[in-house]
């Protein structure tokens, strides 16, 4: 009877380690498997670096309110997520230059977007969502950003 419950109390631990090591000991490495998640879920997922952090410019509020704008809209369809060093990582290792801000679109079976800039209109936002919809006119195809291919692992 020890004998087993010995072997069960191993299962359970061996069970953790597993746990931890798929799910990452961080919760940066959680980002990304909570980002495949929501890919999964058919979620579009939204990814976005901001480096202008000063709250009184200009640029940060037009940028904050796009985006809090297009997330509150939307925020059935789609999950934002702020950058991290890991994302940044695998995307650098891809040649993606995450030097400065941008905004990754990901939606899983469809191509992915990058804006490598602050997102400062909400017609880039409406180009994307209207590209993932089937949707896409001529005249928001102008503000659909570069279709790249990416993996985040």
């Amino acid at each position: 009877m020890r004998a087993c419950f010995k072997l069960i109390l191993f299962a359970i631990g061996m069970l953790a380690v597993t746990v931890n090591a798929i799910s990452g000991s961080s919760n940066i490495d959680r980002l990304l498997l909570t980002i495949h998640e929501q890919l999964v879920q058919g979620k579009v997922v939204v990814v976005y670096q901001m480096r202008n952090d000063d709250k009184n410019s200009e640029q940060y509020a037009d940028w904050a309110s796009h985006l809090n704008d297009f997330a509150t809209e939307h925020n059935a369809y789609y999950q934002f997520h702020q950058a991290t060093k890991v994302v940044n990582d695998n995307l650098n290792s891809q040649k993606i230059n995450t030097d400065g801000s941008y905004t990754l679109f990901l939606k899983e079976g469809e191509p992915s977007y990058f804006y490598p800039d602050v997102t400062v209109e909400i017609m880039v936002y409406m180009a994307v969502d209207h590209a993932y919809a089937g949707r896409l006119s001529k005249n928001s195809r102008i503000f659909l950003p570069d279709e790249i291919k990416v993996r985040l692992e």
